[in-house]
């Protein structure tokens, strides 16, 4: 099982978790990460997917073995580079 985080909780990314969440036995999200956070609180509770705070927190947990960007095409590289000095 591949545990994934999610950076990105707008439409696209809502729909990726929904597509997969308790319905694949390849892969799970396990954290999420956005910049609106009190719009996803209850979307990630609904999904049980812990939020949290940073891009930063995603990257040192141990227990992600795979991030997903579902985040705008220019941030990608911003985050790519942030994961690449990590």
């Amino acid at each position: 099982m591949i545990r994934a985080a999610i950076v990105g909780l707008g439409r696209w990314g809502r729909s990726l978790v929904a597509s997969v969440q308790g319905k694949s036995t390849q892969l799970r999200f396990v954290r999420a990460h956005t910049r609106t956070r009190a719009s996803a609180e209850e979307f990630c509770r609904q999904y049980d997917v812990p939020l949290v705070d940073s891009y930063e927190q995603i990257l040192a947990d141990p227990e992600v073995d795979a991030v997903v960007l579902a985040t705008p095409h220019s941030l990608h590289a911003r985050s790519r580079r942030r994961r690449s000095r990590s």
